[in-house]
């Protein structure tokens, strides 16, 4: 059984790149809309945690899969 590498890529950029850095984005644009700075760092916080646990659903889902041939 042979994994399949876009998925765990995928799923890799999704936690570690993707993840961060629009989890960031939607917080200061949040915290500008409702002028606060925690509302802004709780908006990124819990945006970063959905992210990464979609990435660990698609890593997870890379290495079940079965590369078809």
């Amino acid at each position: 059984m042979e994994t399949q590498p876009k998925l765990v890529n995928w799923g890799l950029a999704t936690m570690f790149l993707i993840g961060p850095l629009l989890s960031w984005f939607l917080g200061r644009i949040y915290g500008m809309i409702v002028s606060s700075g925690f509302a802004a760092a709780y908006v990124t916080i819990i945006s970063f945690l959905v992210f990464f646990v979609i990435g660990i659903y698609i890593v997870v889902k890379g290495f079940k899969e079965s590369k078809k041939i």
